[in-house]
């Protein structure tokens, strides 16, 4: 792996930007760096810089980009959920931050888990109309219940009213999804 500094000033080369075998840039920010650079409340969720040379020291941090909260730091824009997991456990998150609430800017410590790309897929809220898990099949006005697996769509069966086609994927996504399976 290559290495370079993304700055040539030495108060903006905090963050390194190493090159991997795949040629995708990849930032090398340190836990040991983090803490220093922030003080975390894991109750309240707030970010806060440390650095007294900074002008907006003491505050809080973050800006709301998107659905997530961001943090700037030397010029590179980082969320603020993966330095909250560097910060609290010392090392990067292997995947992806899933917050459990389904709010990217509530980033208390009960509030994130690590989780694969699928597992948090399935913490999203319903599209459409209906349900989620839930469709409609016209032509025999009755109503469907599938859940996805794996990559795989499965079917559960027609009932008579959306409510029933619900409940039987609410069961079904307990039972594959475990503690990521949402209601909604």
């Amino acid at each position: 792996m290559r290495m370079f500094a993304l700055f040539k000033y030495p108060a903006k080369s905090d963050i390194m930007l190493q090159i991997n075998d795949l040629g995708f840039a990849m930032t090398t920010l340190t836990h040991e760096r983090v803490r220093e650079l922030f003080d975390y409340n894991p109750n309240t969720g707030v970010f806060i810089r440390r650095d007294q040379t900074y002008v907006r020291a003491r505050k809080r941090v973050g800006r709301n980009r998107s659905k997530y909260q961001t943090v700037n730091i030397g010029g590179k824009v980082c969320y603020a959920h993966r330095l909250i997991w560097l910060w609290m456990t010392g090392r990067w998150p292997s995947a992806e931050i899933d917050h459990v609430d389904r709010d990217g800017r509530n980033n208390m410590w009960s509030n994130l888990r690590e989780a694969t790309s699928a597992e948090n897929k399935h913490n999203r809220p319903p599209k459409g109309r209906w349900p989620k898990g839930v469709g409609f099949y016209p032509p025999t006005g009755r109503w469907f219940a599938r859940v996805r697996k794996d990559g795989r769509m499965l079917y559960l069966g027609y009932f008579g009213t959306p409510d029933e086609a619900h409940q039987a994927y609410l069961a079904a996504a307990q039972r594959l999804y475990g503690a990521f399976a949402v209601g909604a």
